[in-house]
Parts: structure tokens; C-alpha cells; sequence
């Protein structure tokens, strides 16, 4: 077992012949698996030529880019801990995440170095020529921080290990199964949960080629990169979908997807009805939350319900209790608790000692059971009624599915 996630990526990449397949697609220029991981070790280097030591915690105020994937695993095979931050807060947002994290550096664009206090690392200068070690801390080192939505106070971070990626994968590989074969494009960005997985932590576990587009996507803009490259595998939240199919033509535009994924936002029941007609089986509905990492619940293609996010993916567990922690019977409402290796509650502080959950039921938003939801996507107050089998949907037809969050 690999103590550092880079070092297992890049063996991935090494005992698969996948050195010289195509990695990403990044603003029309090609890197292969072999130019990721040479990236990421020149990166590694040169933050630690800058001071920073492993342990430090590194804000990455960066775009979707190959900047970003070599900074972010950068920071990891030089054991230092990476948090990715939206770049299109305002100034006021950015510099209270900058507080929470309490970063030893931050990786932006000069354009951005006026609004953090810590020393700004241009990524050009991790471009330079050198290589680094795999620092290996144990693969329950913390590796990156995610930030919570912070929909009802300020954002938490919640710090993930070297290890989750690989349980994020096999958790989702039974809905997902991508391969060498696939396209992966996500409009969902790389500062959230979601969009790391997408875009990061399973593609580069499968072989797979991503495309990734510093500037965010319109749906004309989406569709025009699906059309291009053949993208087989496409993540987005509803109301982005909403906009791909405004007309029935747009279908057609969407024929090269395998798989079109959603997750991020509440699928209202009539638009599920129109991406179920005109995307069929191919469409996948998965939750998740910041706590857990990425996706703990989804459905798969030819095995789906109306009104239903999917069956739990082992793994994580998922339950329904009474006030007193006691499992319902199928068909009773109750409150919705989870347990699973990768659950990390959030911290108000970079500097405070991670909070990890592992195979612990964890229900409420940090443990309030009586608010009755799933930490930080969950929709607030919603109770749930059991279910016989594996299957999770709350009462009047909700379905167990992520509440919007802004930004993703």
C-alpha cells in the first residue's frame, strides 16, 4: 500500500502503460500521464524550494487547469496539505477562507497575490526544472481540505486523506466502471468535492482522458466540447442539464455520452422526466457530501427508480432512526444517518487537529440529530422514511438528494 496518493497514481499510470496516453485536454493543449506526473514532481520541488514544509497547508486559488492538477498533486507528493478555493468569491470571501485555512502559502495567479496576507506562489514558478520525492506520512495523513458550503454560518474545512481517493473509486466504480475508452468533462469545478472526483481522483485512477477549461462553461459551450472531443462521461448539476436540453434537438447533440451524471442540486420532479426521455438509462443521479469526500449514494445505468437517488455504495452505510438513534421499520419517516472510512467533519480552523468519523453513524449536521440532515449538502430539516433493502428516499417523493450550492 502506497502512503502517499501521488506515488500510487503514478504507478497506476506506470504498471498500466498509460505513461503516453492522453491524461488531459486542457484549453486545447494535450499532456499525457507521464507529463502530469513530471509536473506534479517539479511542483513538489519547487514548493519546497519556496519553505514550505510537509504538513503546511497550501491554498490553491486556481482555475480548472493543468496548473491546478500538477499544484494540487504537487502539494500532496511533497506532503503538504492542499485546499482548493473558488477564485470567483468576492475579495471579502476569499480572504475569510484564506483565515480558516491559515495556509503557510497560497498558489494563485498574480492578478489574484493582492488578496491573500500569506506569500502567493505564482504556478509558473512550479514549472521549473527539478523533482521531488514522494513524501510518505501514512496514508491517514491528511493529504487536502475541502471547504463546506457554509450555508449556515462560515465555511469549515473538511480535511481528507491519501487514502479516500481510493475508497471514493471503489465506492463509485460499480455505477461508474469508467475505463481507458472514456472522455470525462465536468462543469462542476475542481474547489468542490464533486468536481475534484470528477475531474481528478477517479480519471487519473482509470486511465482515463479528461478535458478540462479554465473558463466556465455555458450549455452552448458544453455542447460544443461533448461534440468535439467525444466526451463519454459527462457530470453536471440539473439546472446545467435544464440548459444543454432546452430543445428536443439538443438530445442529439449528447448521442457520444455513456454516462451523463448529476449530482450538485435538488432535481426537480419534472426535470428528472425530461433528462429520464431524453438521456434514458445513461442518466445517473449520485449524492454526496463534503464530509464523505464525493459520492456515497447513485444509481446505475438500468437500474434506476423515479424519485430516487440510487442504492448505497458500498462501503458506506446509510440508516433511518427514531429521535433515539433506533432503526424504523420500511415506510416509517425518521432522521437519515450515515457511516463510512471517509467521513471528516469540518474544523473551523486550518490549524485544528482534522475531525475523522471512520464506521462511526454520524447523522445531523456535526452530530444535531435533531435538525434531521445530512452534513453540509442535505437538505436542511428533511426527514426521511425507511426503506426495506438498500434504497434511501424521504416522504412525499423527495428522493435523497443534495441541496443547490452556490457556485458549483
Amino acid at each position: 500500500m502506497f502512503g502517499n496518493l501521488v506515488e500510487r497514481l503514478a504507478s497506476l499510470a506506470e504498471r498500466n502503460n498509460w505513461t503516453h496516453r492522453t491524461a488531459y485536454v486542457a484549453d486545447g493543449l494535450r499532456y499525457s500521464y507521464g507529463d502530469v506526473h513530471e509536473g506534479a514532481g517539479r511542483a513538489a520541488a519547487a514548493l519546497l524550494e519556496a519553505g514550505l514544509t510537509p504538513g503546511d497547508r497550501v491554498l490553491l486559488a486556481l482555475p480548472d487547469s493543468i496548473d491546478f492538477v500538477w499544484s494540487f498533486l504537487g502539494a500532496l507528493q511533497a506532503g503538504m496539505v492542499a485546499i482548493p478555493v473558488n477564485t470567483d468569491l468576492h475579495v471579502d470571501e476569499l480572504r475569510k477562507a484564506e483565515e480558516i485555512a491559515d495556509p503557510a502559502g497560497v498558489i494563485c495567479a498574480p492578478a489574484l497575490a493582492s488578496r491573500f496576507s500569506a506569500p502567493v506562489i505564482d504556478p509558473d514558478k512550479l514549472r521549473a526544472p527539478g523533482q521531488a520525492p514522494y513524501y510518505t506520512g501514512g496514508t491517514d495523513a491528511a493529504g487536502f481540505g475541502l471547504f463546506t458550503s457554509g450555508t449556515t454560518g462560515d465555511p469549515k474545512l473538511c480535511f481528507h486523506t491519501h487514502a479516500d481517493p481510493e475508497m471514493f473509486e471503489q465506492a463509485t466504480n460499480s455505477a461508474f466502471r469508467l475505463t481507458e475508452d472514456d472522455v470525462c468533462f465536468s462543469v462542476s469545478r475542481m474547489y468542490f468535492g464533486f468536481g475534484l472526483g470528477n475531474s481528478l481522483f477517479l480519471p487519473l485512477s482509470r486511465g482515463a482522458t479528461t478535458v478540462l477549461r479554465s473558463v466556465r462553461a455555458t450549455a452552448d459551450v458544453a455542447l460544443g466540447i461533448i461534440a468535439e472531443h467525444r466526451v463519454s462521461v459527462f457530470y453536471g448539476q440539473p439546472s446545467f442539464y435544464a440548459k444543454m436540453l432546452e430543445t428536443p434537438e439538443d438530445s442529439g447533440r449528447l448521442a457520444s455520452l455513456r454516462l451523463a451524471v448529476c449530482g450538485g442540486e435538488v432535481v426537480p420532479e419534472s426535470q428528472e422526466a425530461q433528462f429520464r426521455a431524453a438521456l434514458g438509462s445513461r442518466f445517473l443521479n449520485v449524492f454526496g457530501t463534503t464530509e464523505v469526500g464525493y459520492a456515497l449514494v447513485a444509481n446505475t445505468p438500468g437500474a434506476w427508480r423515479d424519485r430516487r437517488v440510487g442504492k448505497i455504495l458500498p462501503p458506506y452505510r446509510l440508516r433511518v432512526v427514531d429521535e433515539d438513534g433506533a432503526p424504523v421499520a420500511a415506510g416509517e419517516p425518521g432522521l437519515l444517518q450515515l457511516a463510512g472510512p471517509t467521513i471528516s467533519l469540518g474544523v473551523r480552523k486550518g490549524g485544528e487537529p482534522p475531525r475523522r468519523l471512520v464506521d462511526e453513524w454520524c447523522h445531523g449536521r456535526l452530530g444535531d440529530r435533531r435538525r434531521g440532515r445530512l452534513p453540509d449538502r442535505a437538505r436542511p430539516g428533511r426527514r426521511h422514511r425507511g426503506r426495506g433493502r438498500d434504497e434511501c428516499a424521504p416522504d412525499r417523493g423527495g428522493g435523497v438528494l443534495p441541496a443547490p450550492r452556490r457556485g458549483a
